[in-house]
């Protein structure tokens, strides 16, 4: 017998963890509908503020501060062809906005770890597979 979920979400990195936390927290799907099919991430993030507070209410943050973040206070961007020390670049600073800092520079595996963490204990599913193929028919869709 096939399994069958309300929510497939394929890639359970940052974002699609993410995505399925708070569609179990927040919009009350049923844990046990929903399934995320994943590969770990090895990028590292930088994470905003606000970025933090989502993570919070997907019940993962704490773990993620837990393990290990670096603050970050300011940050410099430029596109590949100026140079980063020219008048087109970008600078933030968070003294500057009045704020202790402007982020979280994150390991995605610490992340995508404090994401499944949270994702198991609400009884979400997590399989580690690739999707080979999608069919779609109007009632549903075979992953």
């Amino acid at each position: 017998m096939t399994p069958e979920y309300d929510l497939v979400v394929v890639g359970g990195g940052a974002v699609g963890a993410t995505f399925a936390a708070l569609a179990v927290r927040q919009a009350g799907l049923p844990a046990a509908r929903v399934v995320v099919i994943e590969r770990y991430d090895l990028r590292v993030f930088a994470l905003s503020r606000a970025s933090a507070r989502i993570l919070t209410a997907a019940g993962a943050w704490d773990a993620i501060v837990a393990a290990r973040v670096s603050p970050y206070e300011r940050m410099r961007v430029w596109h590949e062809s100026m140079s980063p020390f020219g008048n087109d670049a970008l600078v933030f600073d968070a003294a500057e906005l009045g704020e202790p800092n402007l982020g979280y520079i994150v390991e995605g595996r610490l992340i995508q770890t404090a994401l499944h963490a949270s994702l198991e204990a609400l009884g979400v599913t997590i399989v580690s597979a690739s999707v080979e193929s999608l069919a779609l028919a109007p009632d549903a869709a075979v992953v």
